[in-house]
Formats: C-alpha cells, sequence, structure tokens
C-alpha cells in the first residue's frame, strides 16, 4: 500500500491526521485516520487497508454487516469503499470523546468502570441478537463522551484485519471475557490480555493476572471476583449479556467519586 500521509486523497475524503497511533504488536496492517469529508463538510474517520491484504476482503464485508446494526453505542459505519491500491471503511468521529485507554491511565472511579463496561456489555450483547461479535475489543475502542455515552469502535471489523473467525457460544464467551477485560483495565490502567493495546501489560505472578484487588484500593468485590475468575479461573461470564447480568445495576450517569486507587497513590496519601 502506498504510504497514506496528512494531504492524501481517497475518494472525496482529505487525510488530516492520525485517528489513532498504531500500537507496538497489533498485527493489523490497517490505519486509522481523521479526515474531511469534502462533500458533507464534516470530519470522519477513515480505516485505510491495502487492497492486497488478505483479510481486506473480509474486513469490508464486515463493515458492510456491521453498517446495519444501528445501534446508538456503535460507531457508525457510513461507507466502504476503494480505489486501485486501497480501500477503506468511512466511520462517524467525534472530536471530545476519549478512549478508555487513555480514561484509564487518568485512573477511573470503580463504579463508572462498572458502568461503562455495563454499557460496553449490552452494545455488544445486541449486536450478538444480529449475529455479529466484536472479537477483538480493547481499551482503545471503546470512546466515552463528555455527556458520559459509551460508543464502541470495531464491531466485527477488527477481528476481520486480525483473522479471528469464531461464531456462535465461543463468539459470545470471548466477547464476555474482552468486556471484563475492559474492567480489569479501567481499575488498574493496565491490560490483561495478550492482545495489542496501548495500555501497558498487566503484572503477573507465576499463577498469572494478578488480581485487581492487589493493584488498587476500592476494587467492589464483585468486579474484582468476575476478573478473579475469568482472567485466573477460565470461569468467566457466557456472554457480554451475562456480563451485564452480573454487574447490575449501574448508573446511567457518569460516576465521579469512588475511585479505585493505585495502591503506590494510596500509599502516598497516608
Amino acid at each position: 500500500m502506498h504510504e497514506v500521509h496528512p494531504g492524501t486523497t481517497l475518494g472525496r475524503y482529505a487525510i488530516a491526521r492520525r485517528a489513532q497511533e498504531p500500537v507496538t504488536g497489533d498485527p493489523s496492517s490497517g490505519q486509522r485516520w481523521v479526515a474531511r469529508d469534502s462533500d458533507l463538510e464534516r470530519d470522519v474517520v477513515l480505516l485505510v487497508l491495502p487492497l492486497d491484504d488478505p483479510h481486506t476482503d473480509a474486513a469490508l464485508d464486515a463493515a458492510r454487516r456491521a453498517s446495519g446494526v444501528g445501534h446508538p453505542g456503535l460507531t457508525r459505519i457510513l461507507d466502504v469503499d476503494h480505489d486501485d491500491e486501497r480501500a477503506w471503511v468511512t466511520e462517524s468521529f467525534r472530536s471530545d470523546d476519549r478512549s478508555l485507554a487513555e480514561l484509564a491511565t487518568h485512573g477511573l472511579p470503580a463504579e463508572e468502570v462498572r458502568r461503562i463496561t455495563g454499557e460496553v456489555a449490552l452494545v455488544l450483547e445486541a449486536a450478538r441478537s444480529r449475529g455479529l461479535h466484536h472479537l477483538a475489543i480493547s481499551p482503545d475502542s471503546v470512546f466515552v463522551g463528555p455527556d458520559g455515552s459509551v460508543r464502541v469502535r470495531g464491531l466485527a471489523v477488527d477481528a476481520a484485519l486480525a483473522g479471528a473467525d469464531e461464531e456462535g457460544d465461543e463468539a459470545a464467551a470471548l466477547d464476555g471475557a474482552g468486556v471484563v477485560a475492559l474492567a480489569y483495565a479501567g481499575l488498574t490502567g493496565s491490560w490483561p490480555l495478550q492482545t495489542s493495546t496501548s495500555l501497558p501489560p498487566a503484572p503477573r505472578d507465576a499463577t498469572g493476572v494478578l488480581p485487581p484487588s492487589h493493584l488498587a484500593v476500592g476494587v467492589p468485590s464483585d468486579l474484582d471476583t468476575i476478573c478473579r475468575e475469568t482472567l485466573a479461573d477460565d470461569a468467566g461470564p457466557s456472554s457480554p449479556g451475562d456480563y451485564a447480568a452480573s454487574v447490575s445495576p449501574w448508573s446511567r450517569t457518569p460516576v465521579d467519586d469512588g475511585a479505585a486507587q493505585p495502591l503506590d497513590e494510596a500509599a502516598s496519601d497516608d
């Protein structure tokens, strides 16, 4: 694929800047850029793919299927197109959204983690009812608006780029475990899975990933337990809906207190 950079034009879209910096170890050949739609005079995100990548056709097909879900908690797929060298998926863009990876780096209240992951779980469960799964959820694919609204990016598409093709109960369980991993990330600021993300890897001991309560204070017992059971004992939720039922109820508005504070910061406060 010829290099894409600010100023490159793809169809009616003029590339402006990176929407997401490359993640070390990410096997995907796709690149996300913020671009200007010259016809509609609005900013969008373009997922740009090389036509000769073996996963591109599957990703474009996944994008077309995901565009039909129409859930408000999903980043909208606006267009799928290509030229002689590249293909692109056009996604909606909100400049004031922040990724869960960014939010987790600065610390999140435990009950806000419950709210965000509960909402993500409901989005993925709605997609599951339409026969679609994410299979590649990460803190970089979950976004929170200033009003607290939660959106998920990359439904089915990111998994296709990674070559993941699980279906049925296995796919549902993988998405359920993925939401648990998001909760772990929100509580600890680290990522417990082996997949690529911009957060640092979760600390481990001889038995595996350390529980959230070993890394932060104020972790609710139910969130700590579901993280332990899923990430250490492989006994997690059977689906995103199962996770949502396990951690409900949660606030429908953003939660600003009750943070699960990192242990080293808690010690410095004493």
